[in-house]
């Protein structure tokens, strides 16, 4: 369903090398799976990445950046791109929805602290450029952009509630 996964935050120093980093983590030469070691996943199989809690996939209290490659083989299902989930209580979910959107959702201490649903139909059989941008400096901070163009559903406020949680990271599981 995509390919690498990337997350920013301006609280920590980024250099070019952490990026590079990144792309390695994602693209180890798996080429037998997927083009450029890209991953697939469907409802045909059950293949997910799990990565045990590690502070860089916190999204903290301050502005954050969620950067992913999406290709949908199938329209009309729920599709979990990522996630970090320690419970029903404590998680984030990046998604796209049986209606073929965007959808993304942070909850901390049992309370919606984020939610907000993009505004394009996702089509099948293309890919997307997707990034999910939070400024918590400014009013409506939220956005989905889409192949670069910005969009965004209703005026989607983040304040300083910290979205820390003790969950690991997963891409392309559902376990909410």
């Amino acid at each position: 369903m995509f390919a690498p996964f990337i997350l920013r935050s301006r609280r920590r120093g980024i250099t070019p090398s952490d990026i590079l980093a990144d792309l390695a983590l994602w693209f180890r030469g798996d080429n037998g799976l997927k083009t450029g070691g890209a991953r697939q996943f469907t409802s045909a199989n059950t293949e997910y990445f799990s990565i045990a809690d590690d502070a860089v996939f916190d999204l903290g209290t301050g502005d954050f950046l969620l950067n992913v490659f999406v290709y949908l083989d199938t329209s009309g299902v729920q599709h979990t791109i990522s996630s970090k989930y320690e419970d029903e209580n404590n998680y984030w979910k990046l998604e796209v929805t049986s209606g073929d959107k965007l959808h993304f959702i942070a909850v901390a201490s049992g309370s919606t602290v984020v939610e907000v649903t993009g505004t394009t139909s996702l089509s099948t059989g293309q890919y997307y450029g997707v990034a999910l941008a939070v400024d918590r400096n400014a009013t409506a901070n939220t956005k989905f952009y889409v192949d670069g163009v910005a969009e965004v559903s209703g005026t989607p406020t983040v304040g300083a509630t910290s979205l820390d949680n003790s969950g690991s990271f997963y891409l392309g599981v559902d376990l909410i």
